[in-house]
C-alpha cells in the first residue's frame, strides 16, 4: 500500500494504490514510532484491525521503500509563461501572469474593438426601433435616405 495523506496531527495515515480509493487507518501506540519518518507517496506493508466503531487500526507496520525527495517538490501542473507551480489543470497560466497578459496593449485593443462592435449594433438597433415607429407616416420610396439619416443622427449623439 503507498501512503497517501497524513493528517495534521500525524495519528491518522490514508493508505491505498490511489488517493481516491484509499482508507483512513489510525495510528496506535504500538506503530507509532515506525510512523514518524513516513512521507507521502512511500510504500509501506500493514496489518489493520476493524474495531466496533468502524475504524480501521493499525497493529503492525513495515516501511518497504520511500520515494525521492525531489518527487514531492516538483508539481506536474506549471504555468505556461514563467514555470510556477500551479495547484491544478484548472488554469494554464498563474494569476499573475494573466494579469499581464490582460492588461497587454493587444488585449487592449480588442477590448476597443469589440465595445465599437457593440457600439454599431446598439446604433443599428435604434435606427431600426426607430424606423418602426415611422411606419405609415414616411413614403417608402425614400426609406434608405431616412435610415441613414437616422444613423448617422444616432452616431453622433452616442459617440458625442
Amino acid at each position: 500500500m503507498k501512503v497517501c495523506a497524513i493528517s495534521a496531527d500525524k495519528n491518522y495515515l490514508k493508505l491505498g494504490e490511489t488517493f481516491e480509493d484509499s482508507r483512513w487507518h489510525v495510528i496506535t501506540e504500538a506503530v507509532t514510532e515506525f510512523t514518524g519518518s513516513l512521507k507521502l507517496g512511500d510504500i509501506v506493508e500493514v496489518q489493520a484491525d476493524k474495531k466496533d466503531d468502524g475504524k480501521l487500526y493499525l497493529t503492525e507496520f513495515k516501511k518497504i521503500s520511500s520515494t525521492p525527495a525531489s518527487s514531492n517538490s516538483k508539481s506536474k501542473y506549471t504555468c505556461e509563461k514563467c514555470g510556477k507551480a500551479l495547484k491544478d489543470d484548472t488554469y494554464s497560466m498563474c494569476y499573475d501572469c494573466n494579469m499581464k497578459e490582460k492588461n497587454s496593449p493587444e488585449n487592449l485593443d480588442r477590448e476597443a474593438i469589440k465595445q465599437a462592435t457593440i457600439r454599431r449594433q446598439a446604433i443599428g438597433h435604434m435606427t431600426s426601433r426607430a424606423l418602426i415607429s415611422l411606419q405609415g407616416q414616411i413614403d417608402i420610396n425614400n426609406i434608405t435616405s431616412v435610415a441613414e439619416t437616422l444613423y448617422n443622427k444616432f452616431r453622433t449623439l452616442v459617440e458625442n
